[in-house]
């Protein structure tokens, strides 16, 4: 399940694509980690108790994956405004313009 999740920053080298990516995927565990603070240890609940954890947990599971699309969008925006680079294409033109020079060299 990591290397789903870890192509894309290898590909695009971005901690804030991949924290995105971590946001959004694992928004739904949640419920998991809801489940443990309320101490829920059997299946039955009574009505009350599970509507509140179910309340709780959707509203963390909204929220983190909110946030996983706000850093996706700040990261898009870095990308657009050229504050961050898409697939190292500063490292490819400075790449590009040595060769040019020992060409020019030779």
């Amino acid at each position: 399940l990591w290397m789903v999740y870890n192509w894309p920053w290898q590909l695009v080298q971005s901690g804030l694509l991949l924290t995105s990516l971590m946001c959004m995927a694992w928004a739904p565990m949640s419920f998991t980690i809801v489940g443990t603070v309320f101490k829920i240890q059997n299946p039955i609940l009574r009505r009350g108790y599970l509507a509140r954890v179910l309340r709780h947990g959707r509203w963390w599971r909204i929220w983190i994956q909110r946030s996983g699309y706000l850093f996706f969008f700040i990261w898009f925006i870095q990308v657009e405004l050229g504050y961050s680079w898409f697939l190292n294409s500063a490292n490819e033109e400075a790449i590009e313009r040595d060769e040019g020079q020992i060409d020019n060299l030779l």
